[in-house]
């Protein structure tokens, strides 16, 4: 893949994944879960644009994603549905259970290091410890899953 500022020249090699990542899912989320897997709520054009990416990364913003995040900290990924969790409630918002699932890295297709991208610049936030999943994470990668209510 040419480098370019629509297609960064990174994604992982599959040997570059960790083997455990962690997903953080909830029922608001702009990621669904059936029984193929994960999926991104995005339809765009199957191109890894790097915009797409920055997208993603604004936690302010709520236009659909083509990208899935994980982590390869479970403790992180933990801290972090703590932390949603506690936002929503102090918002009055008591439904919402918040899932986090282990995930296989050796079954994702394609995959992309935040930290490299912060590192080359193609980006200008997210954490060091993020990974970036194109599209879809397949039901056969889930090794496991705690809920948090």
């Amino acid at each position: 893949m040419a480098a370019n500022r629509r297609n960064p020249e990174f994604p992982l090699r599959p040997q570059e994944i960790p083997p455990r990542l962690y997903h953080v899912h909830y029922l608001s989320s702009m990621t669904t879960l059936d029984d193929s897997g994960f999926r991104a709520q995005d339809g765009s054009p199957n191109t890894v644009d790097i915009s797409s990416i920055v997208k993603h990364l604004d936690r302010s913003n709520t236009d659909p994603s083509p990208w899935i995040s994980l982590f390869d900290n479970e403790e992180h990924a933990m801290n972090w549905a703590q932390d949603q969790r506690r936002a929503r409630r102090a918002m009055g918002l008591w439904d919402e259970r918040y899932y986090v699932s282990e995930i296989d890295g050796t079954k994702l297709g394609i995959v992309f290091s935040v930290a490299r991208l912060l590192n080359r610049g193609w980006v200008e936030r997210g954490s060091l410890d993020e990974f970036l999943v194109w599209k879809s994470i397949p039901f056969t990668a889930m090794r496991g899953c705690i809920i948090l209510d």
